[in-house]
C-alpha cells in the first residue's frame, strides 16, 4: 500500500485492503474516509466491510463516495468536516487516491493558486494537473467552493 502525504494530517491512497487496515493506527491515523463508491469495489472491500475493520482497529470511519462526475459542494464539505473534526491523522482512499486528493484541492481552491495545489499534491506523488483549469476558475472567482452558486459550479467543474 502506497501512502501519499498531502498534508501533515491528510494522507491518501488507492485501494485499501482489509489486511492493511490494522496497520493504520500504528501510523497515527484516527479516521479513515472511504471515497470509493461501493459499485467500484468487490464485495469484501465495500464500505460496510471496511467500516467494521476500521472500527475494530480503533479508528473512526466515514463513507463519502465520489465519482469523477459527482463532485459537489456537499461532498467537499463532508470531506473537510471529517478532517477538521478529527484529532489525529486522516487516511482517505478511493481507487487511486486521486479523487481523495481532488476533494482536498477543491477545499482550498479559492485561496491558493492552482499551481501551488498541484505542486503540493505532486510532491506527495499525486498528479492532479488535469484539474488546473477548474482550480483556476475557482481561484479567479474568489469564491469558496461551497459558496459558488450551483449553476456556476456546473460550468466550472
Amino acid at each position: 500500500m502506497n501512502i501519499y502525504k498531502i498534508t501533515p494530517k491528510y494522507h491518501v491512497t488507492g485501494v485499501l485492503e482489509l489486511e492493511s487496515v490494522k496497520r493504520l493506527p500504528q501510523l497515527g491515523f484516527a479516521k479513515v474516509i472511504c471515497n470509493r463508491p461501493d459499485s467500484e469495489a468487490p464485495n469484501d472491500e465495500q464500505s460496510e466491510h471496511m467500516r467494521i475493520a476500521v472500527t475494530q482497529a480503533g479508528m473512526a470511519f466515514e463513507y463519502n463516495p465520489v465519482t469523477m462526475t459527482s463532485f459537489s459542494p456537499e461532498l467537499v464539505r463532508t470531506q473537510t468536516d471529517a478532517v477538521l473534526n478529527t484529532q489525529g491523522g486522516v487516511f482517505a482512499y478511493c481507487a487511486t487516491g486521486r479523487r481523495s486528493t481532488m476533494l482536498w484541492a477543491f477545499e482550498f481552491a479559492h485561496q491558493r493558486a492552482p499551481d501551488d495545489l498541484i505542486q503540493q499534491a505532486g510532491r506527495a506523488g499525486m498528479d492532479i494537473s488535469s484539474m488546473k483549469d477548474r482550480l483556476e476558475r475557482i481561484y479567479q472567482s474568489g469564491l469558496h467552493y461551497l459558496r459558488i452558486p450551483y449553476s456556476l459550479l456546473l460550468m466550472i467543474i
